[in-house]
């Protein structure tokens, strides 16, 4: 059974995520739909490369990721199928594609649909649907797409500014737990830390010391840094909403200074 995973920013009560998963069953009604969020804030690609970045790789090879982010066909010009690390992922073409990949595809296809359809304020529903549909059906690409390259590349704020001694970096993600998760990955940390101590500066003054393993090894509603399962730094507060309450907000820096040696 094909694995279709959808992630959007139409929220949960809409009847626009209704009306793409019925039309995803009327064209290949023996798949499996799985819900990556709906809660993306609006035209939020940065938020939405996180999460499916974060994700994507639990998911069997083959699997097909859908994005209905910001996908206005007439700012964007086209909409893209790209395969990458043997899955494929369907978008317009709006910058989501660099905030997902360490390294852009080059294999890269626009979908071909007929001019009119453009009109229709919602035809991505049904232009995804078909695409979807060909790729399992085992349709030659070249059937149904065109060879094509991303035009649109955005700013990689999942990239931190590194020097000698310091990382400056940036919340840009908080969940629901009011964790936040900043863009300096477990490998980047170490690399630059050769064994020193440090200081992790993350509102004001404010900074921490230590990586913890593990959310209760501090004790309950205080702050910490610890690197998650997917090997971002994360700042938190043990049973505490840690951004509400460290005033931490998307976009924010955070500076770890590293003793000079």
């Amino acid at each position: 059974m094909q694995i279709i995973t959808l992630t959007s920013d139409f929220g949960n009560n809409s009847h626009y995520l209704a009306a793409v998963k019925g039309k995803i069953f009327q064209l290949i009604p023996d798949t499996q739909l799985v819900d990556i969020s709906h809660e993306v804030s609006n035209y939020d690609v940065l938020q939405a490369s996180f999460l499916l970045r974060n994700s994507f790789k639990n998911f069997p090879v083959g699997t097909i990721h859908v994005l209905f982010v910001d996908s206005n066909i007439k700012m964007h010009k086209q909409f893209l199928v790209v395969k990458n690390d043997g899955h494929y992922f369907i978008s317009a073409d709006n910058g989501i594609f660099n905030l997902m990949f360490d390294e852009i595809s080059d294999d890269v296809w626009q979908i071909k649909f007929e001019e009119k359809l453009s009109e229709n304020l919602f035809f991505e529903k049904d232009v995804f649907a078909q695409a979807i549909k060909n790729i399992v059906s085992e349709i030659p690409f070249e059937k149904f797409l065109i060879k094509s390259k991303i035009n649109t590349i955005l700013h990689n704020s999942m990239q931190a500014v590194v020097n000698e001694n310091t990382i400056r970096a940036s919340i840009i993600f908080i969940d629901k737990y009011q964790n936040a998760f900043v863009n300096i990955s477990q490998k980047l940390f170490e690399e630059n830390r050769k064994g020193r101590k440090f200081k992790l500066y993350y509102f004001g003054k404010n900074y921490l010391t230590k990586i913890a393993k593990h959310y209760t090894e501090i004790e309950e509603g205080n702050e910490l840094a610890l690197f998650n399962e997917n090997g971002y730094l994360e700042i938190a507060i043990n049973k505490g909403a840690a951004a509400q309450l460290l005033g931490l907000r998307v976009g924010q820096k955070v500076i770890v200074e590293f003793d000079i040696a």
